[in-house]
């Protein structure tokens, strides 16, 4: 496994670990639009969410505003221009209607489909 696969647990050959967050890891997968695909159940834990709990598919709802340019300016470069990370601290709205500090890392990943490219996502709460 490559360093660049373990940012999600993604082992780099396995094209089903391209559709699917490690459940293990506190992660997310979004489309080319943004829309989250997969979502670890430690990543619902870790933002409030119960495993059966409907959560909004737009990641950008759950970015706070003021902080939300930077991130789709971040994930913009990476979709057109060959940015392959990105790596911010943002506020990040919790099942409780909260805000909390999280550290969040995305990488482009290739070949994911239908739309031929996506992003890995994954999460950690700013104090951990």
């Amino acid at each position: 496994m490559g360093q660049e696969s373990q940012i999600v647990g993604f082992p780099g050959t396995n094209p089903y670990s391209r559709t699917h967050v490690n459940p293990e890891r506190a992660g997310l997968l979004l489309d080319a639009g943004c829309n989250i695909t997969d979502i670890s159940p430690s990543a619902r834990k870790l933002i409030g969410y119960g495993p059966a709990a409907p959560i909004d598919p737009c990641f950008f709802a759950h970015i706070h505003s003021r902080n939300l340019v930077l991130v789709m300016r971040d994930l913009a470069s990476m979709a057109c221009n060959g940015k392959r990370r990105a790596r911010w601290m943002v506020r990040m709205r919790n099942a409780d209607e909260q805000w909390v500090w999280m550290r969040v890392t995305a990488r482009k990943m290739d070949q994911i489909r239908p739309t031929g490219f996506g992003f890995a996502v994954e999460l950690a709460h700013l104090d951990a």
